[in-house]
């Protein structure tokens, strides 16, 4: 686990990327207040991948991609012109990874940084990016984008306020198309009043705080909430026998609160035993083990061929070819030959083929409605 501290930028207090957590918790504002940052080294290298791919897209040729993160770049800039064009604002007048305050009498209440947003006349745009593969709330019901569009109208001067913000999500490892949600003025006002009221809740000593599988995923406090805890210790495996429908719709609640404390826990022990092997009692770091792998699949096949071991057929019988990885090596391939595709047309190209890439169906999951 790495312990981050709290960015400057937000001076500690509430942002837009934490208001659908604010909503769901009021208490988590005073309870994480002062915490650092917790991210486990898996969310840590993701996080500074996702800070490369926002860069480049501020400036591109400013900083150099990995081939993954340059595909995933270009693919968020092909949707976003594409939806630019799409919704009319050509030629309006852009910013990027602008950081905006609500202040109300004083006080600065909430900030939202917008990764991109650009305002012709009367309408406003604003799209957020997110380069992995996370849930995201639809953008109709995304607290993040609604506080978003609620912070720039109200930076903007009064003669000059827009009468509608057009919001977007774009998350290319998830949708091959942005997902867009419209704002007029009345529902900016009315949205505005609802966000008050979220942070008017978290602002009082005693708000509650309220476990939840969204609310806790990226709470500061989860390992130290004390009602975070409790769930964790309510599971009974005994309480199962007889259980009815209805209980059993609050055990997986309560599931999903203790898997996130249970990880972050695990994560937290590996990182500090990793530093202090006998930090923590009648635990230790197992021995790390060894994963073969394959980094150039033809030259083995060459040498087991040469050496009387497989023939070609045999061969790639025993290859298996990942559709993500077929589709970056396509990406490069025709990018390489002056023929570049966005992912969505390598997805359409491929779609071509359904007889030849062929889907399984997988087991459902249980999801919460």
């Amino acid at each position: 686990m790495i312990d981050i501290a709290p960015t400057d930028e937000r001076d500690g207090l509430p942002s837009a990327s934490s208001m659908e957590r604010i909503a769901l918790c009021p208490g988590s504002v005073n309870a994480s207040r002062g915490l650092a940052e917790i991210k486990t080294p898996e969310m840590q290298a993701m996080g500074e991948s996702g800070d490369r791919i926002h860069l480049w897209l501020e400036a591109p040729g400013f900083i150099d991609l990995v081939d993954e993160e340059r595909e995933r770049a270009e693919e968020i800039a092909s949707q976003r012109n594409a939806l630019i064009a799409e919704q009319g604002f050509m030629g309006g007048k852009e910013m990027a990874e602008q950081r905006l305050w609500l202040t109300e009498k004083g006080k600065r209440r909430y900030s939202a940084r917008l990764d991109y947003n650009i305002t012709l006349g009367k309408r406003s745009l604003v799209v957020e990016y997110k380069s992995g593969y996370g849930d995201q709330t639809e953008s109709a019901r995304n607290l993040q984008l609604r506080s978003q569009a609620v912070v720039l109208e109200w930076n903007q001067q009064a003669k000059n306020k827009s009468d509608e913000i057009v919001v977007a999500v774009i998350q290319p490892l998830v949708s091959s198309k942005p997902d867009v949600a419209v704002y007029t003025s009345s529902d900016i006002a009315s949205a505005r009043s609802q966000i008050r009221r979220f942070l008017d809740a978290s602002e009082q000593p005693d708000a509650p705080r309220v476990p939840g599988k969204k609310q806790c995923q990226f709470c500061n406090a989860k390992l130290k909430c004390p009602e975070a805890q409790k769930v964790v210790g309510s599971l009974d495996t005994e309480a199962l026998i007889g259980v009815t429908p209805e209980q059993l719709s609050v055990l997986l609640d309560r599931c999903d609160v203790a898997a996130g404390i249970i990880d972050a826990t695990r994560a937290q022990a590996k990182a500090l035993l990793a530093i202090n092997p006998d930090a923590i009692p009648n635990w230790k770091l197992g021995k790390p083990g060894n994963m073969r792998v394959v980094p150039e699949p033809f030259k083995l096949y060459e040498a087991l061929y040469a050496n009387e071991l497989i023939d070609k057929d045999s061969f790639i019988k025993s290859c298996k070819v990942g559709i993500g990885d077929l589709e970056k090596t396509i990406y490069a391939y025709l990018k390489a030959a002056d023929r570049k595709k966005t992912k969505t047309e390598i997805d359409e190209a491929l779609a071509a083929f359904p007889d030849l890439i062929v889907k399984k169906p997988k087991q459902p999951s249980i999801e919460r409605i």
